[in-house]
């Protein structure tokens, strides 16, 4: 037992003189501190970073210090100076971006914290250590070490990280004596950190972040050398500090932290590289710039060993270790031997590769094929373009290739002669807007010599007809032209004379593209703003069911074509948009037309040539290689819908009486822009028919049904013409085919952008004007109280209904009255002069008890030789004669009209005499001071407006008369009126009376010596 006793006593002794097993971190000897080529030497704060003044930290690491493994690792590192190590050390280097943000879970120092985060204040927990001790759990260098970390952190460099004595500075009181640890990875010291200050960047960016924090810290292993404590979390914990390198906006500082410290901190460890490291692992080329350390590192290794590294030639080319082949084994001239065209050397090395950056050419030129060459001046690249003084010589090249050891052989060519022909071109095209105001560009092909764009003219033309003679456009020869408002209707193309620079020009080369110009619109000058929508108007209501019979008619039973065939088909009758008083009237089929899947209808025949970019699989469809339609409604373009519809036959089948009879009158329609960024402005253009626009359906939407009763679809669509305003093409045939979009109504309540050839549940339904002779000469059956009726009552009498064959039950059905108005006895007054007002008189009659005039039409005309021509805007009961009528008869055509609309036969009166030339008063008007009705009139305030050549005196009149009796019920007392010279008003005015329906006004004027002037009557009929 005693001598068991012995036995573990001198076990005991002998392992208490053992160090203990974490004791790695030993103090510095003097001898050992005397010879480091290095002193490690502690800062007191931030000012030992300055120099001069200035503080030597930097933000970021410039760009020549860094490095990145191609693969295998996404961090970049930073190549350092060495400090207190030599080169067998290997190569040191730092984390700059990549590294772990100090707050996560796999960095050294939340694994320091998460088991010694300090001692708090209920003694709970202990503090770590600030000394760099891989062996001791409580300092950091041991989380740094482990095979975990290491592996994780640098998986590429794990099996190339040196062994290595770092060397650690004390504190000022030698709490911590300068000491040295041997370690593989290591956070940088104050000491290392001064000695490469000048390539390490505060600034990095953590792992998982995609720009660095702010304010940005890292960690240094060096401990405050106050020995000072620092808190962390809240001050709950306290540890001794150590040093940090902050950014914070700008300002650099070393700041005291703890020695756990992780908020926005990156976590930056240091290590040294063996040298084997760059000779087998390839470095992201992106890095090795002329002045980056790791080029000049990559420069002392052998081609075999950086290509195994995975080099590429081209960067073993840059860093001049690869070197390129001065041997060739042919060299020929390539390219068209034309002045204008550009020759290149071609040529194939014997072995190898090139490095063109020492590849030399010159080119040469000569009189005849083997006689002395004479070297071209500035022609010194593989590329030359011939000039004209070489035309009808000889060329060749010389070519030296070369490497970074010197130029090689010269080797040249073989001579080609050079022989300048005209350029030749093919497939002139027009491409652009052809709109009023659009441009449109020329393009050609080439199919040989060098056209050049400056000295080649082109040629514009126009034409009324597409196959007319075609008239040059003067002062437009560029290959862009802007259409002139002028060429609106016209039809355009264009031809090339191509030219060489040297202005040898070839043949002219007609395009066979023939333009139809669109007129644009300006919509200012609309009487309707046209109105396209970007959805679904909400402030309206789409009707869904067939159109209000009010507004439709038919073509009377028994009407036909002189061969027979007859119309059964419904139209609407709609308000007019955008059109003249003489456009006739507008109108819309209703139903019985074509579906747009049918044959003959006009989408049908579009669709057949024009289906859309095809991108199905059909190889025969393929091969048709299809063409898009056009959504610009243009009646010259095979692409437009308006083309099919437009067509002799079209009009034929579908509208055979009204196309018999000349009755659907050629019109201007008006359509919405579409996506003005691709210039698709509103425009004007002419046909017969059309398809109705968004701005014509909305003005006429309580008219249109969406539904036709021929057909017992679930839904029922028609189309428009409008371009939609956003979309820009839609798919139709199972989706196979895209076409341009337009917007289509749908008895779905709905609009919807559609292609132009969109053929589910659609009806063709077409729009157009229809002369007013249709409604003469074409009997139609409408509904009762039609709108029909007032176009009839418009524009014939009621006898000329009955003769037409209309009976009086039908006109009744229709809303129209078998009593009507009449007129005779027409006359004009007035002094026939230039300058005076003269106007129309007639009596009125009626063959009902009670009728009344309504609004009477009125047209002027002047004599012309052979009759009469109209006077444009004369429409009034009034009119004052201008120069242009004297020594001509002029002529008044009246249309009485009831107040119910019914009008009677036109009447007509000629002038007594012909027009003479002014007097010296004309009177140019009269006013009445806007009295509308005689009936209850107790004062009148009315004026005379008078034209004098002289001052002389005049009185005026006026008075209250009776019907029957013509005697003067009351009148006004007149004085001498001085007249002043020129054009002036006079008023006149009558009080104190009562008139009625019984009585009419009349104003007249006397002169001095009472001769009557001008006489004129109000409300006598």
């Amino acid at each position: 037992m005693k001598k068991i006793l012995s036995l573990l006593l001198c076990i005991m002794i002998f392992v208490s003189v053992i160090p203990p097993a974490f004791a790695t971190a030993v103090d510095l000897t003097d001898e050992e501190i005397n010879g480091l080529t290095t002193p490690v030497k502690n800062v007191a704060s931030t000012a030992d970073f300055r120099v001069d003044g200035v503080n030597t930290m930097i933000a970021d690491t410039p760009t020549k210090y860094l490095f990145k493994p191609a693969s295998g690792d996404e961090k970049t590192y930073i190549l350092l100076k060495n400090v207190n190590a030599d080169e067998s050390d290997g190569y040191f280097v730092m984390v700059q971006d990549g590294g772990l943000k100090a707050d996560s879970a796999d960095s050294a120092i939340a694994k320091l914290r998460k088991v010694y985060p300090g001692t708090s204040a209920d003694g709970t927990t202990q503090a770590p250590t600030v000394v760099f001790d891989k062996d001791n759990e409580k300092s950091v260098a041991y989380y740094l070490n482990t095979s975990d970390y290491i592996d994780t952190q640098f998986p590429v460099m794990k099996d190339y990280i040196n062994d290595h004595t770092w060397y650690t500075e004390g504190t000022t009181k030698n709490e911590v004596n300068p000491y040295k640890t041997d370690a593989k990875i290591a956070l940088p010291s104050v000491t290392e950190y001064k000695a490469n200050v000048d390539r390490i960047g505060v600034n990095s960016v953590a792992k998982g972040q995609s720009s660095t924090f702010s304010p940005v810290h890292f960690m240094l292993r060096t401990a405050h050398p106050g020995w000072i404590d620092s808190k962390h979390t809240s001050s709950k914990y306290t540890t001794k500090a150590v040093w940090l390198a902050k950014n914070n906006k700008g300002t650099l500082t070393m700041q005291n932290e703890s020695a756990v410290f992780y908020w926005q901190n990156v976590e930056r460890p240091c290590f040294y590289l063996n040298e084997d490291f760059f000779k087998n692992v390839k470095i992201d080329e992106s890095y090795f710039t002329d002045d980056a350390l790791v080029t000049e590192i990559i420069k002392g290794f052998d081609v075999d060993t950086l290509k195994n590294a995975g080099y590429s030639d081209a960067l073993l080319v840059k860093l001049g270790i690869l070197k390129g082949s001065t041997e060739i084994a042919t060299l020929t001239v390539d390219g068209e031997t034309q002045v204008g065209c550009t020759l290149s050397a071609e040529y194939e090395l014997a072995d190898g590769f090139e490095q063109s950056e020492y590849t030399k050419f010159s080119w040469e030129y000569s009189d005849t094929q083997d006689g002395g060459f004479t070297a071209i001046d500035g022609a010194d690249k593989k590329y030359f373009t011939v000039t004209a003084n070489l035309n009808k010589k000889y060329v060749r090249v010389n070519v030296t290739l070369g490497n970074i050891d010197g130029q090689g052989e010269t080797y040249t060519s073989d001579a080609v002669y050079i022989e300048t022909l005209p350029p030749v071109i093919e497939n002139v095209k027009i491409s652009g807007e052809a709109f009023t105001g659009g441009k449109l560009t020329v393009s050609f092909d080439t199919v040989s010599g060098a056209p050049d764009m400056t000295k080649s003219r082109v040629i514009w033309y126009w034409s009324d007809e597409k196959d007319g003679e075609f008239t040059v456009i003067d002062g437009e020869n560029g290959f862009e032209y802007t259409i002139g408002d002028e060429y609106g209707d016209k039809y355009i193309t264009a031809a090339v004379i191509p030219a060489n620079v040297y202005e040898i020009f070839g043949d002219e080369v007609r395009s066979e593209d023939v333009l139809r110009v669109i007129t644009a619109v300006d919509e200012s000058k609309l009487e309707t703003k046209l109105t396209n929508v970007y959805s679904t108007p909400k402030d309206i209501t789409i009707i869904d069911t067939a159109s209000p019979s009010k507004y439709t008619f038919k073509i009377a039973e028994g009407v036909t074509t002189a061969d027979g065939k007859a119309d059964k088909k419904s139209y609407i009758l709609l308000k007019s948009v955008n059109a003249k008083e003489d456009d006739g009237y507008f109108v819309m089929l209703d139903d019985g037309g074509v579906d747009t899947t049918e044959e003959g209808s006009a989408v049908n025949e579009l669709k057949k040539y024009y289906p859309g970019t095809y991108s199905g699989t059909d190889a025969a469809i393929i091969a048709k290689n299809y063409e898009m339609p056009t959504r610009t409604f243009d009646a010259s373009n095979k692409k437009s819908i308006a083309y099919y519809l437009n067509r002799d036959e079209y009009m034929k089948a579908q509208f055979p009486v009204m196309h018999e009879g000349g009755y659907i009158k050629d019109h201007t329609w008006y359509t919405e822009a579409g996506i003005l960024e691709s210039g698709e402005v509103a425009y004007a253009s002419k046909s017969k028919l059309a398809l109705i626009s968004v701005t014509e359906y909305l003005q006429n939407v309580e008219r249109i049904g969406t539904v036709g009763a021929s057909r017992k679809w679930s839904v029922t669509n028609f189309q428009t013409r409008t371009p939609h305003p956003t979309v820009a093409t839609a798919k139709h045939t199972s989706s196979t085919y895209t076409v341009p979009a337009t917007w289509l109504v749908s008895s779905g309540k709905s609009f919807q952008a559609q292609g132009v050839v969109y053929i589910w549940q659609t009806l063709e339904r077409p729009v157009f004007y229809l002369d007013k002779s249709f409604f003469k000469n074409v009997k139609i059956e409408a509904g009762a109280n039609s709108a029909v009726a007032d176009v009839l009552k418009e524009i014939m009498p009621y006898e000329d209904m009955l003769k037409m064959g209309y009976t009086k039950d039908e006109l009744t059905k229709m809303g129209i009255s078998e009593n009507y108005p009449t007129g005779k006895n027409a006359v004009i007054k007035g002094h026939l002069a230039s300058g005076d007002v003269v106007y129309a008189d007639y009596d009125f009659l009626h063959t009902g008890a009670d009728g009344k005039e309504g609004a009477t039409q009125y047209q002027w005309y002047i004599s012309n030789g052979d009759g009469f021509e109209k006077i444009d805007g004369a429409t009034g009961e009034t009119y004052v004669l201008t120069d242009n009528e004297i020594g001509k008869t002029i002529k008044v055509e009246i249309t009485p009209h009831d107040t119910d609309g019914n009008m009677a036969k036109t009447i007509s009166a000629e002038g007594a005499f012909k027009v003479s030339p002014s007097a010296d008063i004309s009177f140019t008007g009269a006013d009445i001071g806007g009295i509308t009705n005689i009936d209850t009139v107790t004062s009148i305030n009315a004026s005379f407006a008078v034209n004098a050549k002289s001052a002389v005196n005049v009185r005026f009149y006026v008075g209250v008369y009776d019907k029957e009796t013509n005697k003067c019920v009351a009148i006004n007392n007149p004085t001498d009126t001085a007249l002043s010279i020129g054009n002036s008003i006079y008023p006149v005015t009558l009080g104190g009376i009562k008139a009625s329906a019984n009585n009419y006004i009349k104003m007249f004027a006397f002169s001095e010596d009472d001769r009557p002037l001008f006489t004129i009557e109000f409300f006598r009929r």
